[in-house]
């Protein structure tokens, strides 16, 4: 209560008529209670009045509400997020809260499954009202049925790619052990991971369920969008009194390749852009005898190089196995302005100057290569023996790349003059300028041996290897049909 001064003021009238204004003022006063100043900081959370309480853990309980009365003022909030039920309802509950007493009431149309255990967590929702100390472990739990369970199961949900913890990530036990169930029904049991990744479940029936780890963006316990991350065990999960804590990685499912945009603008080459990432890629002509073509990979975008002397109506199918994706029909430009007004070009080297031993010098042009005429060709400094133990290649992966091995020196910088003519692509355009490739190879010393072993991989499965620098794919691989793999690094 705050006391008033009363100093100057004037009345006219009564004398009572002032004692009724002092007695009103006092009252609002009165009327706004404030937190005392002064003393030890609160930091117990508020707990449950048992005696005032709807009793927890009760058996064949069918309560349409139940009660929870605390020993202090509390407030309430983030119900959404924070309260969680287990199985979960298929109606959203009223949460309120009057003085001390929280009330839970089930919506008039929810129906309770049969001789279940329920487990209701107020996680962070409840805390106190002066210091905001949230009420530590709050569940309210009941069965349905004369038997209240006991059992738990736990673990920890990590990320696949980096193997770090994840939280927020829902873990759900299915009754059904059909591997669909995720997609079509709600959970029997689940709980959220918290710090560390670690989630888990109490109060279990015993039995086997089916478990999966579950990114769930729109909050209806359903894996039904390709952008929710998913994990699940190898193997059902038995729970018992000696169930081991399970470890679950968690992925996003790859969805299926579509394609979103066709670029044929330029003769010669068609652009495809994907929905993600192009790992596999199998295309199919219609011509017979099909044309010269290769696909070349790039992150979501592919590219097919074609070389035709006649377009009309031909086509490339593209699929993934057995499974049709899409039929692109060749709309190209005019292909004698195409040969008329352009040369053969090589695009920016990005290999640099100072070779890694036992690499070859690479250039990359603007199409794929037919022919190299080393008639063309000039090496610095001079020497016949050098030049004859160079061996010229296309590169299979990437038809635009030529490289030269050979048995190149350390300590010597070399130079390669090609002349107007050295390379002709697969539309018979050669290039016009003399180009140029000074390089030298750098020394052993400067470098290190690495050897990448993976085992026990599925020869039925296709998989992609990546090497990371700082979060930077800076090496990568594709392994299919093979239980073992390995590759050494310089």
């Amino acid at each position: 209560m705050k006391f008033f001064r009363v100093k100057d003021i004037f009345f006219s009238g009564s004398p009572i008529l002032f004692g009724v204004s002092f007695l009103l003022l006092l009252m609002v006063s009165c009327a706004n209670p404030i937190t005392p100043e002064g003393g030890p900081k609160d930091e117990e959370p508020p707990t449950v009045e048992i005696s005032e309480s709807t009793p927890n853990f009760q058996t064949n309980f069918t309560p349409t509400s139940f009660e929870l009365t605390f020993n202090e003022w509390v407030t309430l909030s983030d119900v959404f997020n924070q309260v969680i039920t287990s199985p979960p309802l298929e109606f959203d509950p009223d949460i309120s809260l009057k003085k001390k007493t929280l009330t839970f009431t089930f919506d008039e149309n929810e129906v309770l499954r049969d001789e279940a255990t329920y487990t209701i967590q107020f996680g962070e929702a409840i805390k106190d009202l002066t210091e905001g100390n949230p009420a530590e472990d709050l569940r309210f739990v009941f069965s349905t049925g004369p038997v209240l369970d006991s059992l738990s199961i736990g673990g920890t949900i990590v990320d696949a790619r980096t193997g770090q913890p994840v939280e927020d990530i829902l873990f759900m036990l299915y009754e059904n052990t059909a591997d669909t169930v995720v997609r079509t029904e709600r959970p029997f049991y689940f709980a959220k991971s918290g710090e560390g990744g670690v989630f888990s479940i109490r109060n279990v029936k015993p039995g086997r369920f089916k478990g999966f780890a579950l990114n769930d963006q729109n909050l209806n316990y359903r894996f039904d969008q390709g952008s929710e991350a998913i994990g699940f065990p190898d193997e059902l999960i038995t729970v018992s009194d000696s169930t081991p804590d399970v470890r679950i990685r968690l992925f996003v499912e790859t969805p299926l390749l579509k394609v979103i945009k066709t670029d044929q603008d330029d003769y010669g080459v068609i652009k495809l852009a994907f929905n993600r990432k192009v790992y596999q890629l199998d295309v199919d002509t219609l011509n017979n005898p099909p044309p010269r073509w290769y696909s070349l990979f790039d992150q979501d975008t592919v590219r097919l190089f074609y070389a035709y002397d006649q377009v009309g109506n031909s086509s490339f199918i593209l699929r993934q196995d057995t499974t049709i994706l899409d039929t692109v029909t060749l709309q190209a430009p005019d292909r004698s302005t195409f040969l008329a007004e352009t040369f053969l070009t090589t695009l920016p080297n990005g290999q640099g100057n100072n070779l890694v031993p036992g690499t070859p010098v690479m250039w990359q042009f603007d199409r794929p290569i037919r022919q190299v005429d080393t008639n063309y060709i000039i090496i610095l400094p001079d020497s016949v023996a050098a030049s004859t133990q160079i061996v010229w290649e296309i590169d299979s992966a990437d038809n635009r790349s030529l490289q030269a091995s050979g048995n190149w020196k350390t300590g010597i910088n070399y130079e390669l003059q090609m002349a107007p003519g050295a390379f002709t692509d697969w539309h018979g355009r050669t290039t016009a300028d003399t180009l140029k490739r000074p390089f030298s190879i750098n020394t052993k010393d400067n470098y290190g041996n690495m050897l990448i072993q993976v085992t026990g991989l599925d020869s039925t499965q296709q998989y992609v290897i990546e090497l990371l620098l700082r979060e930077k794919v800076v090496a990568q691989w594709t392994v299919v049909d093979i239980s073992e793999y390995k590759e050494s690094l310089a």
